[in-house]
């Protein structure tokens, strides 16, 4: 491999300052963005695979039916973004052709609408869900607050491997020396 010369490596220097802008990787972190807004739904999988916490949904039916929608929602968001991503597949940096940087411009506008579209159809749906799920929880810890055992149940119960807080008094006796005789007396 040869050195370059100090005057090409001028020129490429020249050239990239011209170019100045990194179109491409702006669009990539975009994109980036964008796939975390989709990923970031994930959480609502955790409520949906907690079965006990379906047994404290207010409408479990309005809720399943919330979750369809999502998820449909989803999957076809994801596709429009997979299509997005095509356009700028495997570019990187900037770019000196005018043309290209004009395409980046539209591509860029692409994402803008995908971000509105998320949050005016998929938000709202998964506010609900969120809610709904939220108010399901609250709804299981007053019921498991509630239904909890007593420290005397749990002491009765041979099967119980909880640690039981239990307060030890002593007897409150008192004491006094008999006449003569050495004797305590209880009283």
């Amino acid at each position: 491999m040869t050195k370059k010369s100090a005057s090409r490596l001028a020129r490429d220097k020249a050239k990239k300052d011209l170019i100045g802008n990194s179109c491409w990787d702006d669009l990539n972190g975009i994109y980036n963005g964008c796939a975390q807004l989709l990923h970031s739904h994930t959480v609502i999988a955790d409520y949906a695979a907690d079965r006990d916490l379906h047994k404290f949904l207010g409408d479990p039916t309005l809720t399943v039916a919330n979750l369809r929608s999502l998820t449909k929602d989803l999957q076809q968001m994801a596709g429009e973004l997979a299509q997005i991503k095509k356009q700028h597949e495997g570019k990187t940096g900037g770019s000196d052709n005018p043309d290209e940087v004009m395409s980046t411009f539209s591509i860029y506008e692409m994402y803008n609408l995908f971000t509105e579209r998320h949050n005016a159809v998929l938000m709202p749906t998964v506010y609900q869900i969120l809610e709904e799920f939220g108010e399901a929880e609250k709804r299981r810890t007053a019921f498991r607050a509630a239904n909890a055992p007593t420290d005397a149940e749990k002491a009765q119960d041979p099967n119980n491997t909880d640690v039981i807080d239990a307060v030890v008094k002593e007897p409150a006796v008192a004491l006094s020396a008999g006449e003569n005789t050495g004797e305590v007396k209880l009283h």
